[in-house]
């Protein structure tokens, strides 16, 4: 029997002879490639009489204290066969043995963060890397299953660094993966399954298929005093002008249209109407009030015919819809996708793990992606659902993380605040677990999170971890009963209590009302204007009629003084005659 030759490497070899019984080997982490050892003598082996004997390393029984058993060469090593030239091996023993099956009691070193509902753990220490106690949570429970199924125990840490997993720009890793490369750590945690990551690592099936969303505060309600005009919108009610402004002069132009002495008779019952009558007249029956003009011709009577009915249905529409926006003014517009998002006032933000989320908008070459990541703010958990109740900020982030913040400020009393969750989601994928590349522990882990996921157990475990932890945030114990167990995760409950009809009160109402304050104060400014304009009129004629008068009474008095001039020259003309006589 020969060796196959892709697995000489994994092998060093020794004469039987010369075996020590505690040989010194470079210790070859259990969940590396190499897992199997020959030893190798110094001298030339002729093909006669050369024997090898081949070693197996138990890959799981390196930290053992008990004695090594029968046949155990020391430090967890036993023969499998002996081979010679000659005659090969002696027996078909199987070379390479699955040791996953079995890790006998050996204990794992695994790294994960706080990941809540996924992940959770309390400090021991402040020590950096100490051990932690792990809590109950959905990975809690499938490590749990992995140990007990394996026959190994484990010790969770937590990356020393804060980090899930970076791949850096010099294609190395930061955080948890980087304590897997660097032979610090067995396997992780939750993990989200990426192309990068699975080309580095062992990557477990994914148990919980998951999207990245984001949350925004729940928009306030609509200013009510705009509910006249909410109706139509904008365009709708732009046409209405136009149909106002033109409908008079229409009606106009067809009574021109038409002489009157060609009918022999007048073309409209009663006095004939002037631009005014018909411009006012078109503009009542849009209020729903009786013409005050009537036409004889058959043209112009159609033509009124056809704008009553078309003010008649805009009427019954508007008035229809006016009494649902009084009611209930409406939300203001939501958040509903990154577009929106990104051309938005708000802030964003993520958790300043720096994991998958992180490198998806750092590496995209998509530009809203690189807008968004432009302006990406960075916090811890505690502070994420405080910046979203502040108002004009959305958190990303994992849809099923976001939905266990939630529920726990919701269970407590003091939290007011309503979640607006958009109705699409973005980057889907996978969590799963994360180990050295060639793990033996790999596909077990693999065919155990199938059975769990065809078995229903880990939305089970998601939901019941979820209720956990909403009850245990209640600040008053009777609000635990208001949690609906049985809701699935991410619904939200809602409650069927019946409600009386309410009547409507001055909120509703208040743009009537200031309609008809606009109304009054417009008709105090035409009157301000009109006092003003007959104010000035009036002074106007007062000061023409006085300066009329003041030119009249001087030219009186220039009258008077011209004849008093007169009489003065009469006068001296007299005095010169009687000096004439007198001489």
């Amino acid at each position: 029997m020969s060796l196959p030759s892709q697995h000489i490497s994994l092998f060093q070899s020794a004469p039987h002879s010369s075996l020590p019984h505690t040989p010194e080997f470079s210790p070859v982490h259990p969940l590396g490639k190499q897992q199997h050892y020959v030893t190798k003598t110094s001298t030339q082996l002729s093909p006669s009489d050369g024997k090898i004997e081949l070693l197996e390393r138990c890959l799981y029984c390196a930290f053992l204290t008990s004695p090594p058993a029968e046949g155990d060469y020391g430090r967890g090593l036993r023969s499998l066969d002996i081979w010679s030239a000659s005659t090969g091996f002696r027996s078909n023993t199987p070379l390479f043995s699955d040791q996953a099956r079995n890790l006998n009691r050996f204990v794992l070193r695994v790294v994960s963060l706080a990941f809540r509902p996924f992940s959770d753990y309390a400090k021991t220490s402040s020590a950096p890397s100490a051990p932690t106690q792990i809590r109950d949570s959905v990975d809690a429970r499938l490590l749990d299953l992995v140990t007990g199924k394996f026959n190994c125990t484990y010790i969770l840490r937590e990356p020393v660094d804060g980090n899930w997993g970076l791949q850096l720009e010099n294609g190395s890793w930061n955080g948890e993966l980087q304590m897997i490369r660097q032979h610090e750590a067995d396997m992780t945690l939750v993990l989200s399954v990426t192309g990068p990551r699975m080309a580095d690592f062992d990557m477990t099936a994914a148990y919980q298929a998951e999207v990245l969303t984001f949350i925004t505060k729940m928009p306030g309600l609509r200013p009510q005093w705009q509910a006249l005009s909410r109706p139509f919108s904008g365009e709708t009610w732009s046409l209405l002008l136009l149909s106002l402004l033109f409908a008079g002069p229409a009606v106009w132009f067809f009574k021109r249209l038409i002489p009157q002495q060609e009918l022999g008779e007048q073309a409209w019952e009663g006095p004939n109407p002037t631009f005014q009558d018909i411009f006012f007249s078109t503009f009542a029956s849009m209020l729903q009030k009786p013409s005050t003009i009537v036409p004889k011709p058959a043209s112009t009577r159609m033509l009124l015919l056809s704008w009553w009915l078309y003010c008649l249905l805009v009427s019954t529409f508007y008035s229809g819809s006016l009494v649902a926006y009084l009611s209930f003014p409406g939300l203001n517009p939501t958040i509903d996708t990154l577009e929106q998002l990104s051309l938005s006032n708000y802030r964003w933000g993520t958790l300043d793990a720096y994991g998958s989320e992180y490198q998806l908008f750092r590496d995209s070459t998509d530009s809203v992606y690189r807008t968004l990541f432009a302006r990406m703010e960075f916090f811890s958990e505690s502070r994420l659902m405080d910046e979203v109740a502040r108002g004009q900020f959305a958190l990303i982030g994992y849809e099923t993380h976001i939905r266990h913040l939630h529920a726990v400020k919701k269970a407590d009393p003091n939290w007011t605040t309503e979640i607006h969750f958009p109705s699409v989601s973005f980057f889907p994928n996978g969590f799963g677990w994360a180990l050295r590349k060639g793990s033996q522990l790999r596909p077990h882990i693999d065919r155990l999170f199938g059975m769990l996921l065809q078995g229903g157990f880990v939305p089970l475990w998601l939901e019941d971890v979820l209720h956990t932890s909403a009850c245990e945030a209640s600040v008053f114990t009777q609000l635990d009963s208001k949690i609906n167990r049985s809701t699935r995760p991410g619904v939200e409950f809602v409650s069927t209590t019946t409600r009386e009809p309410q009547p409507l009160r001055l909120y509703h109402l208040q743009s009537i009302f200031l309609l008809a304050g606009g109304g009054l104060v417009f008709a105090l400014l035409v009157f301000v204007a009109e006092y003003k304009n007959l104010s000035s009129v009036m002074n106007r004629k007062k000061w023409d009629g006085q300066t009329r008068m003041e030119r009249e009474r001087e030219r009186k008095r220039e009258r008077e003084r011209e004849r008093e001039r007169e009489r003065e020259r009469e006068r001296e003309r007299e005095r010169e005659r009687e000096m004439v006589i007198h001489c």
